[in-house]
């Protein structure tokens, strides 16, 4: 199934509008005679964004035009959802080479298309079952779950991957837990957030490792993963006893001396730590001093009793399970699953330490290994393992980096980019599904360069990740890099007259796009008012040329006064303009003050000149 067009009669800000989706046919309704134009499209060019992609339509407008809206009434009407907001709406689309519409009441087709291609069809639940919907959006949301926002659900013929959805249903996968109980803490549903997105992006960059040669990234990759362990508690609160603890652990382990085993010592800490700040050692629930001189007890006791048994050879593990075993009060079933859960994660570590690209800092703190090597369903067993331990991520943390052990290196953009190809990664769709992916706002947060490679990166992607599949983009957009990266007849122009919403696409005459000068972008297609120029500086200047054109007279105090502004103002044409108006309204004897200081201007310039060609 392909979406060619939409007409919303009444939708939220949205009325008697008209949206093209289609990069092959274009279409037109005229509501007063009841008719729908079909026409081919003049330069449509097949397989143009290749050849699994049937569409892309850029959405561009201004904030408040409804852009957003557009795509939540497209999921709203291919989804399961109803469409019960806008009964007279007209749908067109297609479906194995044949085209359809759908409208509630009759209309007539015409146009230079061929029109017996066309069915007329009185709902899509027929065809809602051959397309999935992906909904894509970085937006952070912190309204209500239970909104009427249909981007914030997930219905049936839709994949939800908004940061607000994810927000719940991460939480869901993570801890199988329900987040929609209100009694929820919300620090629960942004810990399973960021652990699913980790491993979303652990994903993304294994894939994108096994294809080095078509790397979709504007900059390389980082290739690193790295878990470091802190393991703090304040000294004010236990009276140093972590330090004669810390000391106790290095008996216990004393012979196992290679930085590897110091990790796994390090790790052990850690997760002891996590285990006592949550007060799962239940001696007196009013100090953790108590609670930690009760552990600490415990493993000197335990240490003593295994000693004798520990020979050289003993691997770090089986001593730690030995302490473990231990110290687990068995009637205390949450410590013992705590204690379960650690030795799992332990055992997880020791794998990867195992590995040969497997690096150990010389602190034994940080453990840095290349993704490429390592199987991805281990990774995401250690990530798994690593954040069931509750409170650990307050003493260890994962993070990826260009350098072993270096610290973290991705900047915001990058890591807006690999969050949004590393959901679209983590889509698990059948070979040869239709797909209509609906992204909002993706560029948001990339730098300039970034957003002009953007297009270029997603369509890359795409084309790789889904080649059997057939699909249909629509994007909004704020970015005139992405507008000089679409033809004119695959943008929809939204813009506000009168208070009502005008489209610019169709059969109507649309601003040229297609590898277009970025100024005439921002004029045209997204319809600036007062030029080009910061609303700050334009407003600081209007107000200094006003203020020099009331006047006619100058003294040389007022120049000196407005000097400084004037000096600033980027714009050649208008800085000339007002020195000329100051200059004549001066006596003579003023405008040679104002030469003087010209000149001077032009000396320095002229000495910084004269030192560069001596030192070339």
């Amino acid at each position: 199934m392909n979406l060619h067009y939409i007409w919303i009669d009444n939708y939220k800000n949205l009325s008697k509008v008209d949206l093209n989706f289609s990069n092959s046919i274009r279409l037109k309704y005229n509501e007063q005679k009841k008719i729908l134009r079909i026409d081919p499209s003049e330069n449509f060019i097949p397989n143009f964004f290749g050849e699994n992609i049937t569409s892309l339509t850029g959405i561009i407008g201004e904030n408040g035009v409804g852009k957003t809206s557009i795509l939540r009434y497209i999921l709203q009407y291919l989804t399961g959802g109803v469409n019960e907001d806008d009964k007279n709406s007209i749908i067109v689309f297609s479906h194995k080479a044949k085209y359809y519409y759908c409208s509630s009441w009759n209309i007539t087709l015409e146009g230079s298309f061929d029109l017996r291609l066309f069915q007329k069809v009185n709902d899509l639940d027929h065809f809602k079952v051959s397309i999935t919907n992906i909904f894509l959006s970085n937006h952070f949301d912190p309204s209500s779950f239970y909104s009427t926002d249909i981007g914030r659900n997930q219905m049936a013929g839709m994949i939800n991957l908004s940061t607000h959805y994810l927000l719940y249903s991460d939480f869901q996968k993570q801890f199988g837990l329900d987040a929609e109980d209100s009694q929820t803490p919300f620090n629960l549903k942004m810990e399973a957030f960021a652990i699913q997105e980790l491993k979303r992006m652990v994903r993304v960059l294994k894939w994108i490792n096994k294809k080095s040669n078509r790397n979709p990234f504007p900059v390389s990759i980082p290739p690193f993963l790295n878990l470091r362990t802190v393991y703090l508690l304040d000294n004010s609160r236990t009276d140093g006893i972590n330090a004669e603890f810390e000391k106790a652990v290095d008996q216990i382990f004393l012979g196992l001396n290679s930085q590897k085993e110091r990790f796994l010592v390090n790790a052990f800490l850690a997760g002891i730590y996590g285990i006592i700040n949550q007060g799962k050692f239940v001696i007196d629930r009013d100090s953790i001093k108590h609670v930690f001189q009760e552990l600490f007890e415990r493993i000197i006791h335990a240490s003593k009793d295994h000693r004798i048994e520990w020979r050289k050879h003993d691997l770090f593990l089986d001593r730690l399970e030995m302490i473990l075993n231990d110290i687990t009060v068995s009637k205390n079933q949450i410590l013992h699953a705590q204690f379960d859960i650690l030795k799992k994660f332990l055992q997880y570590l020791d794998k990867f330490i195992q590995i040969k690209s497997s690096r150990i800092s010389q602190d034994g703190t940080l453990l840095s290994f290349k993704i490429v090597d390592i199987n991805p369903t281990e990774i995401e067993g250690l990530v798994d393992d690593f954040y069931r331990i509750e409170r650990i991520v307050d003493y260890a943390d994962f993070y990826f980096s260009h350098q072993p052990f270096s610290e973290s290196t991705l900047s915001s953009g990058e890591y807006v980019l690999l969050s949004l190809i590393g959901r679209l990664n983590s889509l698990n769709v059948e070979d040869g599904q239709s797909l209509i992916m609906l992204i909002d706002e993706a560029e948001l947060g990339l730098h300039p360069q970034w957003q002009k490679e953007f297009l270029n990166i997603l369509i890359d992607f795409i084309s790789q990740r889904f080649k059997t599949c057939a699909i249909q983009i629509v994007i909004t957009s704020h970015s005139p890099f992405i507008v000089s990266d679409l033809p004119p007849h695959c943008c929809i122009f939204l813009r506000k007259e009168s208070g009502s919403v005008i489209t610019t696409n169709s059969l109507n005459k649309i601003p040229e796009t297609f590898g277009a000068n970025i100024h005439e972008l921002f004029t045209d297609s997204f319809f600036l008012k007062n030029g080009l120029m910061g609303e700050f500086s334009r407003q600081k200047i209007d107000d200094l040329v006003r203020e020099v054109y009331k006047k006619e007279t100058f003294t040389r105090e007022y120049f000196d006064k407005v000097k400084p502004l004037i000096n600033i103002i980027g714009e050649p044409f208008v800085r000339q303009k007002l020195l000329e108006k100051i200059a004549a309204g001066m006596s003579p004897q003023d405008v040679d003050y104002v030469i003087l200081d010209r000149e001077r201007e032009l000396a320095n310039l002229r000495t910084i000149r004269d030192d560069k060609n001596r030192t070339q």
